[in-house]
């Protein structure tokens, strides 16, 4: 198309059901449906549970619905499909659509519309029933109320069952029973548990290797330590047991602000001139503990925005050439608008390997990712409508852009009246 330089073909595909939508108040998007058929299948929920359940009442003892392959006359799709899709919203509608609940009475989808309450409740009398279970996760039996193991829902809901004992007697006999109890522990008491565990063994030096357990949780200590590190560090202002921890392992002396991080940097360059990719430095530096070579890759656009007030993070950025990059988008079309016009007749602009003097990267790659936001620019800007008339693209951005709007007449209106002719 002229309007957005894209293939009409790909266009419908993804505007469809907007196009269906807009059939009943604009005489171009009904032509473009009464072409294709569209409006045959314009079907409310209500036509297509009346057709599912006319095929079931045909069909009976069908188990898996998936492996229906059968196509409904009011979407063209697959029934399969639509019961696979739907099926939530099908439960939902069971209450108030009479042939949303045969189909759900057909595959028995309702038995598994259970409240939590529920849940715990079969759960409960399944354990009263089956004593001295220690791992609840290899429990294979599979609930009434939801259809699925009983193990899989204790792993993954085992919070919010500790969560609700104080309120719910079959919550509080389930954690009872797996001793869960003893796990509902704070912070601190864990905090607690670990500095004395410490005292107790001197001289490790990675916390990751502790595989012993804690009484509080149940969980190992190394894995612990691992996830909660950053916390721990934090509360090591207030909290004695977190500040023994930290000493212990030496973290305070990686609780650092990005001045200190900057100058030990800044320290290292100077003493190791001649560097080219910055990324792959690996010293490891003694502010934080990590590489410089990661800590430079995920802080550049910071570090640049400081280098007007900080002298460590200039002379970083002096160091790699990064402030020749600090250039504003009108910079970089200028350039770009100006190698337009010393190239003419490119046609391709995503395989432009030239690189630009403003980034550092190049033309193709930025244009790529950037073609929206320089169209939406070309309203104001000269460069990004050259940019724009050089490679034909759409005036107005896909996000603002409505073919049947009045305010876009004789643009893409009159392309799809054209090319349908």
């Amino acid at each position: 198309m002229q309007t957005t330089g894209g293939k009409i073909g790909n266009y419908l595909s993804v505007h469809k059901e907007e196009i269906i939508n807009m059939s009943d108040e604009n005489s171009d998007a009904k032509y473009i449906c009464e072409y294709f058929g569209w409006l045959e299948k314009k079907a409310t929920i209500e036509d297509i549970l009346k057709e599912i359940r006319k095929y079931l009442e045909e069909h009976l003892g069908i188990t898996n619905c998936k492996k229906i392959d059968d196509k409904m006359q009011t979407t063209g799709g697959k029934i399969g499909n639509y019961l696979s899709k739907n099926k939530e919203e099908i439960i939902k509608k069971s209450d108030e659509n009479s042939d949303a609940k045969y189909i759900c009475e057909y595959f028995g989808w309702l038995k598994k519309k259970a409240t939590i309450e529920d849940i715990l409740k079969e759960i409960r009398e399944y354990l009263e029933e089956h004593l001295g279970i220690t791992s609840y996760q290899k429990i294979d039996y599979k609930m009434q109320t939801t259809g699925g193991k009983i193990g899989n829902y204790l792993s993954r809901n085992k919070e919010e069952i500790i969560n609700m004992s104080d309120e719910n007697s079959d919550a509080k006999y389930i954690y009872e029973y797996f001793g869960w109890l003893e796990k509902k522990a704070t912070i601190e008491d864990i905090l607690k548990e670990i500095r004395n565990y410490l005292k107790e063994h001197s001289g490790i030096t990675n916390p990751k290797i502790i595989d012993d357990k804690m009484q509080t949780t149940g969980g190992k200590i190394g894995n612990y330590l691992s996830y909660k590190k950053e916390e721990i560090i934090k509360m090591s202002d207030e909290n004695s047991e977190a500040k023994y921890i930290c000493e212990y392992f030496g973290w305070l002396e990686k609780k650092a602000t990005i001045e200190d991080i900057l100058k030990e940097i800044r320290k290292y360059l100077e003493e190791h001139l001649g560097i080219t990719n910055f990324g792959k430095i690996d010293y490891k530096m003694q502010t934080t503990g990590g590489k410089i070579g990661n800590y430079l890759s995920v802080h550049k656009e910071e570090i640049i925005k400081l280098s007007d007030e900080n002298s460590d993070a200039k002379y970083i950025c002096d160091y790699l050439g990064w402030l020749e990059k600090k250039a504003t988008i009108e910079d970089i079309l200028k350039e770009i608008k100006k190698y337009l016009e010393e190239h003419l007749g490119i046609t391709n602009f995503g395989r432009i390997d030239d690189k630009m003097q403003t980034t550092g990267g190049k033309i193709g790659r930025y244009l790529s990712r950037n073609k929206e936001k320089i169209i939406e620019l070309s309203k104001e800007n000269s460069d990004a409508k050259y940019i724009c008339e050089y490679f034909n693209w759409m005036i107005y951005s896909d996000s603002e852009y409505n073919p049947y709007d009045d305010k876009y007449k004789n643009t893409q209106e009159d392309i799809i009246d054209e090319n349908i002719k």
